[in-house]
Formats: C-alpha cells, sequence, structure tokens
C-alpha cells in the first residue's frame, strides 16, 4: 500500500519530491502525508509462517480462491482509459507487487503506466508520461467489489502536464475495483528474481477524480521490484 510504501517504489518516491515541489509553490497541493506516503521497513515474507501462507494462499499455486488462474485474448486487453474534461488518454500497461496493510494482511499493489520506459519499475527508470497508482488492494481471491469503505486508494501521477497543468497528482474520491482473474504468489517474494514470471492479475477498475475519470480493463504483470 501507499502507507506502506519503501524506496523500491520508485513512482512514489518521484510523487514525494512533486509533491513537496509544489507545495512550495501553492497552498492547494496535497501534502505527501495525505497521499499516505510514510515509508515502512522492509518485510521478510521467507519468514512467513505455513499457517499464516495457508491463510492467504487458498489454492496450492498461490492463486486466488474462486478467480480463474489464466487470462488471455480481450480478457488480457488492457483499456485503462483517463477521461479528464475534453482529453482522452490511455494508460497502457500494469504492473504490480505483493505486500501488506497497516495490520499485516497481505495484499497487492499496482502501478498502471504510460511511456517512459517498458520493464519493471527501478531507480533508473525513465520518467512515465503519467502512472495510475492503486492500493489498498487485498489478495484477488473472488469478485466481490472493493471500494474506497474496504481502504481502497486510487491517484493519478501526470509527469507530462496534459492532464493536470496545475498540480503533479489527484487523487480519487470514489473508485471500484472488481478482480477477474490472477495467478498471485505471496510466498514466492524474496526469491531470486524473477521471483513469479507467470503472475498476472486482471481487474476492472472505475475511478472518479474532481477532474473527470479512469475506467476500463486492467492487466498487471508481476514485478519483484515493486514488491514489499
Amino acid at each position: 500500500m501507499l502507507s506502506d510504501a519503501p524506496v523500491v517504489r520508485w513512482t512514489g518516491a518521484l510523487l514525494a519530491v512533486l509533491v513537496l515541489s509544489a507545495a512550495a509553490c501553492s497552498d492547494d497541493a496535497a501534502p505527501a502525508a495525505d497521499l499516505g506516503l510514510a515509508d515502512a521497513p522492509v518485510t521478510d515474507w521467507e519468514g512467513m509462517p505455513d499457517q499464516l501462507a495457508a491463510d492467504v494462499t487458498p489454492t496450492p499455486d498461490g492463486s486466488g480462491g474462486g478467480l480463474p488462474k489464466s487470462c488471455s485474448g480481450s480478457c488480457a486487453k488492457q483499456t485503462l482509459t483517463v477521461i479528464f474534461g475534453s482529453t482522452t488518454v490511455p494508460i497502457e500497461r500494469a504492473v504490480y507487487g505483493v505486500d501488506k496493510d497497516a495490520q499485516g494482511k497481505p495484499g497487492i499493489y499496482i502501478e498502471a503506466l504510460h511511456g517512459g520506459f517498458t520493464d519493471c519499475p527501478q531507480q533508473s527508470s525513465p520518467t512515465t508520461d503519467r502512472t495510475l497508482v492503486i492500493s489498498g488492494l487485498p489478495l484477488p481471491l473472488d469478485t466481490t467489489a472493493i471500494t474506497k469503505a474496504d481502504g481502497l486508494v486510487v491517484s493519478l501521477l501526470d509527469y507530462k502536464g496534459d492532464l493536470l497543468p496545475t498540480k503533479p497528482v489527484t487523487k480519487a474520491t470514489a473508485a471500484s475495483v472488481i478482480f477477474v482473474a490472477a495467478d498471485v504468489c505471496p510466498t514466492c517474494v524474496g526469491k531470486p528474481a524473477p521471483s513469479h514470471p507467470g503472475g498476472f492479475v486482471a481487474l476492472d477498475l472505475s475511478a472518479t477524480f474532481p477532474e473527470g475519470t479512469v475506467s476500463g480493463r486492467l492487466y498487471a504483470v508481476h514485478c519483484d521490484s515493486l514488491d514489499l
């Protein structure tokens, strides 16, 4: 989650810099604390007890409960679209990592990316045109809708400036995620990269921002650099 984000989550670090820079110029800029950017120590998943592993991994391969563990064709086609006023732009791809919430319960963290680079985020990665950050997600176990009431947080970072010309980031006022298919392996975290090369999460997102909406299918592949 963003509140637990370690320094390996390079988008979060860039966001903090942008927010602090904007705060120096405007009283309206969102403070870093409101966006949940506090750092937390890295969790040792290799030492997770067998019973906890069983509790969070309902199937032997680590994929989610009743969700399909395969996704191809239209299922895996990302259609995520940003509509802010008269501007409509896509977000072309997404990546995810496995993390924990403030209570230590496993979940996933997602960054949907457009432009900049094509591999997993690293400290040296070029800046994207825009990045959508989704946190507060549990492990994908079923198709129950997840909303802000469940802790879901969705933020959009606009590095190019074509969506948010006066500030670097905006936060959704309402959001809903419905998982479609997933193959997630919490117990793979900490193993040599790529720890889970077949890992993926497919979901449908609907988010409302003060400036407009972000909606569509999101298909994220696993990145060890985003694991907590």
